[in-house]
């Protein structure tokens, strides 16, 4: 049962210092144990700050022109004038974050493909990029407290960016994209995500992003069968935190009688 549903605008800080579980959280719940969760460590990337700026430029671009300054030309810092152009950029940016010329160009590389009317998967990509950004959803269910914050919520669909490595010659084709729904139990988050702010899952849109020229864009969904996994693999990380916030006792391996048919067990 869903209840105490809260909606509002607020910070990263706030919303990831939340006592409640996200669905990052029951991933990794899922794909290793609570034991491990309640030690696991953030450990900040160069792809999750390109990631970052992907989803800011696409979905808060007001919010990326306050919070980053794009360079427009490669600075080579090594050198006396490069420190000096660089500085300058420093001076210029005015406190915000600086984006290197190379990211600036993934940036407006995606932004050409995404307004090409030409190209099929970019018209379908940007009917999925309007709605609301990047709102904190905080309810109850089960009887455990937890937090769900899309991408976007748009009229009756959620839409979520993942900027990706495509194959070279086929794109991102089902093979990858099945792949990454495994290894990273995207199903999880897609469907409990659906069914927190009761949207059929089948409306949950994956717009892809490709990190490197030709910076496709390629929008996909899930099958039912990865739903009804998905749906299952939630209710199990659910069940298992919530055991850990009645009994203190931090389960390390799955229970293989809850992971029906063990073809999700990794």
């Amino acid at each position: 049962m869903i209840k105490n549903l809260v909606v509002k605008k607020d910070t990263n800080k706030q919303y990831h210092t939340s006592k409640s579980i996200s669905a990052s959280g029951l991933k990794s719940i899922f794909l290793t144990s609570v034991f491990d969760y309640n030690r696991k460590i953030y450990q900040d990337k160069p792809a999750y700050f390109l990631g970052s700026l992907i989803h800011e430029f696409f979905l808060e671009p007001e919010e990326f022109n306050k919070n980053y300054y794009c360079l427009d030309q490669k600075v080579d810092k090594r050198t006396k004038e490069g420190k000096a152009i660089y500085n300058g950029y420093l001076d210029q940016s005015e406190g915000r974050k600086l984006v290197s010329y190379e990211d600036h160009l993934i940036l407006k590389g995606l932004e050409t493909n995404l307004n090409d009317k030409s190209l099929p998967m970019s018209v379908l990509a940007k009917e999925y990029l309007v709605g609301e950004a990047e709102l904190s959803h905080y309810l109850n269910y089960d009887g455990v407290d937890v937090r769900v914050r899309p991408d976007l919520l748009g009229d009756g669909f959620i839409s979520d960016i993942k900027s990706a490595s495509f194959n070279y010659t086929d794109g991102f084709g089902a093979k990858q994209f099945n792949s990454h729904v495994w290894n990273f139990a995207y199903n999880l988050q897609a469907v409990f995500y659906s069914d927190m702010l009761s949207i059929d899952p089948d409306n949950f849109k994956f717009i892809w992003m490709e990190k490197n020229y030709p910076f496709r864009i390629v929008v996909t969904t899930l099958n039912n069968k990865q739903i009804n996994d998905g749906r299952k693999a939630y209710k199990y990380a659910i069940n298992e935190w919530k055991h850990y916030l009645e009994t203190g006792e931090e389960n390390r391996f799955k229970d293989n009688d809850l992971l029906f048919d063990g073809s999700l067990l990794l």
